[in-house]
């Protein structure tokens, strides 16, 4: 692992999916923003964009 992020009080979902070699988590409180993992970002590595709530 070379990256975490805070969930806030604790995460109310796990899920990790087998195929894809991904852990999803969700949490009603906490930062309110999606993170979306792809395999390819602006350098060509793998890479997990953030989507924050609109101002």
């Amino acid at each position: 692992m070379d990256h975490n992020e805070s969930v806030g009080a604790g995460p109310d979902v796990l899920a990790y999916d087998l195929g894809a070699h991904r852990l999803y988590v969700a949490a009603e409180s906490g930062t309110h923003h999606s993170y979306y993992p792809v395999p390819s970002g602006a350098d060509g590595r793998p890479a997990l964009l953030e989507q924050g709530p609109a101002p």
